[in-house]
């Protein structure tokens, strides 16, 4: 009998030891779910005061990519324009190396036709 009362005092002592973890344990627990929502809820408010923020720079944005539309459409017709007339001076270029390469041509025949011109006429002359 008395290891029947020594084991059930230590039952509830041990009971008691359990009952006092479980009241730390649920107040612990309490604590912890009353900090996340205080967390959750300031998580809740950054996001919401970015998205103000991201919603007006995003306004901004397209106010600036709407102010630039026109020197944008601008500039494009410029870069068109100087690749047509840089394509028109190729053109011009290459068609005065031709007409040089065929002025050369026909003065270096030139002067062989009068070189033996002369040839000729240099014997006739002797």
């Amino acid at each position: 009998m008395e290891k029947d009362r020594k084991a059930l005092q230590e039952a509830q002592m041990r009971i008691t030891a359990l009952e006092d973890d479980l009241k730390r344990f649920t107040t612990e627990s309490q604590q912890l779910e009353t900090k996340h929502a205080k967390e959750e809820k300031a998580l809740e408010a950054i996001l919401e005061s970015l998205k103000g923020d991201i919603g007006e720079l995003q306004a901004q944005l397209a106010a600036a990519q709407e102010e630039l539309a026109p020197f944008s459409k601008a500039r494009d017709e410029a870069k068109a324009a100087r690749d047509l007339k840089q394509a028109e001076l190729d053109l011009v270029t290459k068609a005065v190396r031709d007409i040089d390469a065929q002025i050369e041509a026909a003065e270096s025949g030139s002067k062989e036709v009068r070189l033996t011109a002369g040839g000729k006429t240099g014997e006739g002359l002797g």
